[in-house]
């Protein structure tokens, strides 16, 4: 690699880790020694970025495109912790106090980019720089509360619930038929990040359309009643 196409790839891993939110406060030099820590990654769709069980060597940071976090259960059935898009970060807390990760992670577009950020440095920046401490607290606090979001979800609510709240948390828009909502996965990736199967959240699709709640589309719902899915999203 040229010196000059060298120079382009670190101020484009700077920038990147630069608008961590949760890193945007760290001064400078901090933000380029890590950048100097660190690479670009440039995975094939569903090829792995790490694999649970392995030693952590790195966290990430999404930089483009989009990286699905998961693990598989003893039956073989793949539960979806996260689904990451650029500007989001994950294995920092792997880093910090595991010797291996406890989760997979795979690149799931065309395209995606990850900045990986070398586990030596970042700890030794941990262990000097208070600001990096502080920063982390609140980047595993906000985990720590997605996380008991989802205990929650998948422990407490049903399977209609669980896909209502989904829905309601999609980017919709105004349609002559009503508010429309474009799915930004497969139903597949859906029926994984929900803790149930592909053709329980077809029927429970058929069941809202049966009921004139929705129309069910492809790749797409309408809603027609918002405040009963409202409803439906609030039950236990």
């Amino acid at each position: 690699m040229q010196v000059g196409e060298h120079g382009a790839m670190q101020e484009a891993i700077l920038e990147t880790i630069r608008q961590l939110p949760h890193f945007s406060g760290l001064a400078e030099s901090t933000l380029r020694r890590l950048a100097d820590a660190s690479r670009i990654l440039r995975p094939a769709t569903g090829s792995l970025i790490i694999h649970e069980g392995e030693p952590c060597r790195a966290f990430f940071a999404v930089r483009q495109g989009a990286v699905r976090v998961f693990r598989v259960t003893p039956d073989g059935r793949m539960q979806i912790l996260h689904r990451l898009g650029p500007g989001r970060s994950f294995a920092e807390a792997a880093v910090l106090n595991m010797s291996s990760y406890p989760a997979s992670a795979e690149a799931i577009e065309d395209g995606t980019e990850v900045v990986e950020i070398g586990a030596a440095t970042f700890l030794a920046l941990f262990d000097t720089d208070r600001s990096m401490a502080r920063i982390m607290l609140t980047s595993l606090c906000c985990w720590l509360r997605d996380l008991v979001s989802r205990v929650e979800e998948l422990s407490v609510l049903s399977a209609g619930a669980r896909l209502a709240r989904h829905l309601l948390d999609l980017p919709a828009r105004e349609t002559d038929e009503g508010l429309e909502i474009v799915f930004p996965t497969s139903k597949k990736e859906i029926a994984e990040r929900l803790g149930i199967t592909p053709e329980t959240l077809s029927r429970q699709l058929r069941r809202w359309q049966d009921r004139e709640v929705i129309i069910s589309k492809r790749d797409r719902v309408v809603l027609l009643k918002p405040d009963t899915l409202l409803t439906i999203a609030a039950e236990s």
